[in-house]
């Protein structure tokens, strides 16, 4: 029995150098070679949240920014889903714009320079809070959340902004790249309102966290990072190996309702027909805009700054083919509204850099958009209407 538990020791023992031995080469690795840094041997939370960056999964919407963590925002307080701007002047104006889109909105950034290497980093909803102060004619809040398609706009301004006290008097709508083909997952079109975050905690059961065990998040880290790309992936990407998971949890697949649109565009139009249809109920005014990015047919490769051209490399052509017919069907779309407006090629390339990736404009790149919105709301009167 001595021999035994004496064996059984070693085996244990070794078994666990080894693992210690595993985690150190893993930590050194991802603490070099990714973003996302992880402490060694224990998990704990490194502090990314100068950034504001924290999220936490909602159920209703996808995903919604972690408020119990102090987020300085400058200029801005947080409430409960949005940020309202606060610049000096602005206290006691009526007029209330509240922007909506995805990260080329967000404005839960304490620092832009901590967000990207570029000190003048703000979206285009501060800047146009700035001019609003300056103008003496608005206040603006900011409900842009990164990664939102108009399907996750859509529930936000069902259950956030039908329940603001005051609601505003115009809705800026800013999209476009988000509602790519394949955002939202593989079964968009059959379960629009549900992300592919959503669907998969209906076939586990469960949201998991990345970390349940508090040991070794190294370790963790690499196999949740296999995990994504062997099985996680297959539920990502395979349409059917989907719907047969759903079918097999008989209550959900039997319970759910199924939609039927036959492509994306029209999905999208859904959604914005009846964002701007329950706005205008709500004597809110819907403006869309029609945002800019990195690989549309109206930019000329020579003009590119060498930073931008190295940017590009890192999607390849099928995205920038992708992309393109889908912003022909956007435009197409936004031509036929009066209420929307293609911005999308407001962002001109002449040798200098005009974004931080190829999906996210610099923070130069955003005062050109502001403005652009800015020339857009004075031409309709906007900021007469106090």
């Amino acid at each position: 029995m001595k021999k035994k538990l004496k064996i059984l020791t070693i085996i244990s023992l070794i078994t666990l150098m080894m693992l210690v031995l595993i985690e150190f080469f893993l930590w050194i690795a991802i603490n070099n070679f990714s973003e996302q840094k992880v402490n060694f041997l224990y998990f704990k939370r490194i502090n990314h949240d100068k950034q504001c960056a924290n999220f936490l999964f909602d159920m209703q919407i996808g995903a919604i920014h972690n408020e119990a963590i102090e987020c300085k925002v400058e200029n801005g307080e947080i409430k409960r889903g949005f940020i309202y701007y606060q610049h000096k002047g602005t206290e006691n104006l009526n007029l209330r714009l509240l922007t909506l889109g995805g990260s080329t909105t967000d404005g839960f950034y304490s620092d832009g320079n901590l967000k990207v290497s570029d000190k003048n980093y703000r979206t285009w909803s501060f800047r146009l809070s700035e001019y609003c102060a300056i103008a003496n004619s608005c206040k603006v809040i900011n409900g842009g959340v990164g990664g939102y398609s108009t399907s996750h706009i859509l529930r936000k301004f069902f259950r956030d902004v039908l329940i603001m006290k005051e609601k505003p008097h115009y809705i800026l709508l800013f999209t476009g790249s988000n509602d790519l083909p394949g955002h939202d997952g593989v079964l968009e079109l059959t379960y629009p309102y549900y992300d592919s975050y959503q669907i998969d905690t209906l076939l586990r059961g469960n949201y998991k966290s990345r970390y349940g065990v508090k040991i070794f998040p190294s370790i963790q880290r690499f196999a949740n990072f296999v995990s994504r790309k062997i099985f996680d992936k297959r539920i990502d990407y395979n349409k059917s190996f989907q719907e047969e998971l759903l079918k097999k949890n008989l209550p959900y697949y039997k319970s759910l309702p199924r939609a039927n649109f036959k492509n994306k565009i029209e999905l999208i139009s859904h959604n914005l027909e009846l964002l701007y249809k329950f706005s205008k109920a709500l004597e809110i005014e819907l403006i869309i805009f029609l945002e800019p990015t990195m690989g549309l047919d109206n930019q000329n490769l020579k003009d590119y700054s060498e930073n931008d051209l190295i940017l590009r490399r890192g999607l390849d052509q099928i995205y920038y083919n992708k992309l393109n017919k889908h912003y022909s069907e956007l435009r197409e779309y936004c031509s036929s509204k009066e209420y929307c407006f293609d911005i999308s090629d407001s962002i001109i390339h002449n040798g200098e850099d005009r974004y931080i990736d190829p999906r996210h404009p610099n923070g130069e790149s955003h005062k050109i958009i502001a403005n652009e919105i800015i020339k857009i709301l004075n031409q309709k009167k906007v900021f007469l209407k106090k």
